[in-house]
C-alpha cells in the first residue's frame, strides 16, 4: 500500500516468514520463476528486469546465487543511500540485468 502512494505498482510479494531463515533468495526466485509462467498466454508481461534490495547478506544464503548480478545490499543501520539507489537503476536498466562495469 506503500508503494501506491508513490504511483509505483506492486504486482505481487515473497512469503513472510521469520527472518532468522536463511532462504530468502529461494522465496525470491520461486516467486519471479511463478510469476513468470502465469505470463504464458495471458496478456500480462513478463519480468523483463528485476533487483532484490535487502540488508541480509542474501548472496550467502541458500540459493544466492541465482541473486548474482540482481542484489543490492542496504545498511540496516543506514537504509538506502543515492549510490545504492543508483546501483539498483543501473541492474534495472542493463539489458542483460547486470549491472554494467564501473
Amino acid at each position: 500500500n506503500t508503494l501506491k502512494l508513490y504511483g509505483i505498482q506492486c504486482i505481487g510479494a515473497t512469503p513472510c516468514r521469520p527472518n532468522w531463515m536463511p532462504i530468502r533468495p529461494e522465496e525470491i526466485t520461486a516467486w519471479l520463476k511463478g510469476y513468470q509462467a502465469s505470463c504464458a498466454g495471458t496478456d500480462k508481461p513478463p519480468i523483463a528486469q528485476w533487483v532484490a534490495v535487502d540488508d541480509r547478506p542474501l548472496l550467502q544464503e541458500q540459493g544466492g546465487f541465482e541473486l548474482a548480478g540482481h542484489f543490492v545490499r542496504t545498511k540496516l543501520t543506514i537504509g538506502l543511500t543515492d549510490r545504492l539507489a543508483q546501483r539498483m537503476i543501473d541492474i534495472l536498466l542493463d539489458d542483460r540485468g547486470r549491472a554494467p562495469d564501473p
